[in-house]
């Protein structure tokens, strides 16, 4: 990933995770190398329907997520 502060590279790793929120267990997680998270929004409810057999009716994500794209997603 790219260091923002030295603009150098460094081995690293950006972990998500969907949580129930009444049960409070991780029900789906994705592992990348982008160093924002930006585009990891949209791709998370089709990974929880995955790992569950239920699509998520609902998403809380923090302002890091938000892009025209995560908000616009039809899934």
């Amino acid at each position: 990933m790219k260091d923002g502060a030295t603009k150098g590279f460094v081995q690293a790793y950006n972990g998500q995770a969907a949580v129930d929120s009444q049960a409070q267990v991780v029900v789906a997680a994705a592992v990348t190398q982008e160093a924002n998270d930006k585009r990891q929004l949209a791709p998370m409810p089709e990974q929880v329907r995955r790992m569950t057999g239920r699509q998520p009716q609902q998403a809380t994500a923090d302002s890091g997520y938000f892009s025209e794209a995560a908000v616009t997603d039809p899934k």
